[in-house]
C-alpha cells in the first residue's frame, strides 16, 4: 500500500507537473500571442514615426525653398524696379532732348517759312506780264466789248497772250 500511495503520488505529482506544463504552454502561448500584437503595433507606430519624420523634413525642406524663393523674388523685383527705373529715367532724358531738338528744328522751320512768305509777298507785287498787263484789265475791258485785237493793240501785248488771260478767266 505504501508502495501504491507512492505510486500515487508520483502519479500526481506528474499530473500536477503535466498540468503545470499545459498551464505554462498554454500561458505562454497567450504571452506570445500578446507580444506579436504588440511588435506589429510597435512596427506601425515606427512606421508613422518614420513618416511623420520625413513629412517633418519635407516640410522643413519646402520651408527652406519657400524662404528661397522668397528671397530670390524680392531680390529679383528690385533688381527689375532697379533697372525699369534706370531705364526710364534714360528714356525721359531722351525724350527731353529729342524735344528740345524738335523746338530748335521748329524754330528754324518757322524762320525759313517767314523767309519764304516775305519772298513770296515781294514776288507777289510785280505785274503778272513782262511789260506790266494786270490780267484784271484785260477782262474789263473784255467784257466792255472790246476785241481781242483793240485789246491786244490798246495794252501793247501779244494777242496769245490776251488770249491766254481770257481762257484762264474762263470767258
Amino acid at each position: 500500500m505504501l508502495e501504491n500511495l507512492v505510486w500515487i503520488a508520483i502519479i500526481g505529482i506528474v499530473c500536477a507537473l503535466f498540468c503545470i506544463l499545459v498551464y505554462i504552454y498554454i500561458k505562454d502561448l497567450e504571452t506570445m500571442k500578446l507580444l506579436k500584437q504588440q511588435e506589429k503595433i510597435i512596427d506601425e507606430l515606427l512606421r508613422q514615426i518614420h513618416k511623420v519624420d520625413k513629412k517633418q523634413k519635407e516640410d522643413k525642406q519646402d520651408n527652406d525653398y519657400s524662404i528661397a524663393f522668397n528671397t530670390l523674388s524680392r531680390n529679383l523685383k528690385e533688381e527689375l524696379q532697379d533697372s525699369v527705373s534706370k531705364i526710364s529715367s534714360q528714356i525721359y532724358a531722351e525724350v527731353e532732348m529729342l524735344k528740345e531738338e524738335f523746338q530748335e528744328y521748329k524754330e528754324q522751320l518757322d524762320d525759313r517759312l517767314g523767309n519764304l512768305e516775305e519772298k513770296i509777298k515781294e514776288v507777289s507785287y510785280f505785274p503778272t506780264s513782262a511789260n506790266g498787263v494786270d490780267g484784271e484789265k484785260i477782262i474789263s475791258m473784255f467784257k466792255d466789248g472790246w476785241s481781242v485785237d483793240s485789246i491786244a493793240k490798246e495794252l501793247r501785248v501779244s494777242k496769245g497772250e490776251v488770249e491766254f488771260t481770257l481762257k484762264l478767266a474762263n470767258i
